[in-house]
This record gives C-alpha cells, sequence and structure tokens, in this order.
C-alpha cells in the first residue's frame, strides 16, 4: 500500500473525528444552556445535566415540587423529530387509579403509559376526536368532568398527553420541532432555539397547577362513559 494514500487516509480520519468531538462539545454546550431562562420562575431550581441529552429542571413552584424533562421523539418515520416537555407536579392524589387522555395517538408514544392501562373511555362531546381516553382502575380513576375547564388545552396541538396518577399530574407538550433542512439532509435533529421561553413554560406550569387543585376540589366518582 501506498504511504502518502495511507498518510491521506489517517489524516482525514483524524479531521472527521476532531469535527464530530467538536459539534458534541458544542452541542452539549448548547443543551446545558436550555433552562437557562425559565431558572427564576422557581423556588431551589436544581438543573441535572446528562451528558449531550437535554438537562432535567426541578424545583418548587406556588408550594409544589415540579420537574420539567426534554424528550426527544424521532419514532415516527413520517414526520419530523418532536421536543416534548415533560412536565410533572408531584403531589398526592385522592384516587388510587390513573387517567390518561393521550392526543393523536400513533402506538409510537414511548413515553405514555395509556397503552399499558386496562380501561378504554368514552370522549365526551365536544372533546377532540383524535384522542385515547384510559384508566386504570374504573372504580377509582379521575373524572373526566374535572377537565372541562381546560378545554383550550385539550384542543391545543402541541398537547400531547395529560396523566393524573397517584403521584400527582403530568403534561407531555411540544416544546419544537427540528428544522427540516437539517433533518432532511444529515438525520440529525436540530431544534431552533437553544433556551426555553421563560412564559411559555410559566403558563405550562401554571395549567399544571391548576389541573391538580380543582382534581383536589372534585367530589370522588367514576369517570364517566366507560367502555370497558
Amino acid at each position: 500500500m501506498r504511504y502518502d494514500v495511507l498518510i491521506v487516509v489517517s489524516l482525514a480520519l483524524i479531521c472527521i473525528v476532531a469535527v464530530y468531538r467538536r459539534d458534541k462539545a458544542r452541542l452539549r454546550k448548547s443543551r446545558a444552556a436550555f433552562f437557562d431562562a425559565c431558572l427564576g420562575l422557581f423556588e431551589k431550581p436544581s438543573v441535572h445535566e446528562n451528558g449531550a441529552h437535554f438537562p432535567v429542571l426541578s424545583g418548587g413552584y406556588e408550594g409544589f415540587d415540579i420537574k420539567i424533562e426534554p424528550i426527544i421523539d424521532d419514532m415516527s418515520v413520517r414526520k419530523l423529530p418532536s421536543l416534548w416537555l415533560k412536565l410533572w407536579l408531584s403531589a398526592p392524589v385522592p384516587y388510587s387509579g390513573a387517567l390518561a387522555v393521550l392526543m393523536r395517538p400513533r402506538g409510537t408514544e414511548f413515553y405514555s403509559p395509556a397503552f399499558d392501562l386496562v380501561s378504554d373511555v368514552e370522549a365526551p362531546a365536544g372533546w377532540p376526536k383524535d384522542v385515547l381516553i384510559r384508566c386504570s382502575d374504573p372504580e377509582d380513576a379521575p373524572p373526566l368532568s374535572l377537565l372541562d375547564r381546560f378545554h383550550e388545552l385539550l384542543h391545543d396541538p402541541k398537547c400531547k398527553e395529560l396523566l393524573i396518577g397517584p403521584g400527582g399530574v403530568r403534561l407531555i407538550y411540544q416544546a419544537a420541532q427540528a428544522e427540516r433542512a437539517e433533518y432532511s439532509v444529515l438525520r440529525h435533529a436540530k431544534f431552533g432555539a437553544s433556551t426555553l421561553d421563560a412564559d411559555g413554560a410559566r403558563q405550562l406550569v401554571d395549567e399544571l397547577c391548576a389541573i391538580y387543585r380543582s382534581l383536589a376540589r372534585t367530589p370522588h366518582s367514576i369517570p364517566a362513559l366507560v367502555k370497558g
């Protein structure tokens, strides 16, 4: 083998590795700052970094323990990857059963427990048509009526799932969609803005708190229209 060819190939490989490491470092630095604009919203905010993945933010908000975890979803073949926010309010719920409301189910929602719940619940009139509602225990699950006042949130195309269970309330909401050009050519999911908007985050956390408060005031009852 010619040594000049070997040298060229070796140098090319070194350059590729260097570029990869540089880009990975930039990505890690960019994602580490994802919650920088939101830290002032919470009491004693804590950001847990996870390598090149997005960090996880936790802190206190109006007396509640809140956690926000970004999730990259690239499971759908014909859709651009989504960056979801998993917002979790941890607090006791006066029901032993869980209720999951999954919008536009496609069967690829790896983050959703809805497919594991045993009982289907029929959507009331006025609800989005493309929705999967399930509960774990029809005898002791949160009633759908408590969500009537959150009609706007349920019809928001960025709202993906609402889960109410013994441990609290969880909301899955789309923060961004991958840039088409970047993903089409390089199959790399790039999500535009590098930081989460504080006003948008506050609105979502306020919705989460409002849902929990309405749950606490709702009379204990069986979900309507349980199908089996």
